[in-house]
């Protein structure tokens, strides 16, 4: 009985986030920000091969390194924050 409920206000949270002009601008800025990203990841290793004379191994590898960072650095200090708090 619990769950009908629970489905019975879905489509109501759904139209206020949809009607929330805070949550759509949100909500465009990430997915512009990630389309620079995802530009800037699959595009920098033919920019290092042409404007520096980098092999392809070579610049993959530093767009690797370079991407690695950004991604896991907040893993981390989540995990060693999550781990003071307790």
């Amino acid at each position: 009985m619990q769950s009908d409920s629970l489905l019975a206000g879905f489509p109501a949270a759904v139209w206020r986030l949809l009607t929330n002009p805070v949550y759509i601008v949100t909500c465009f800025g990430i997915c512009c920000e990630v389309s620079i990203v995802s530009g800037f990841v699959v595009f920098l290793p033919k920019y290092l091969e042409t404007e520096f004379g980098a092999t392809k191994s070579a610049a993959n590898l530093l767009t690797g390194k370079w991407q690695c960072w950004p991604a896991v650095t907040p893993c981390h200090a989540t995990e060693m924050f999550l781990e003071l708090s307790n």
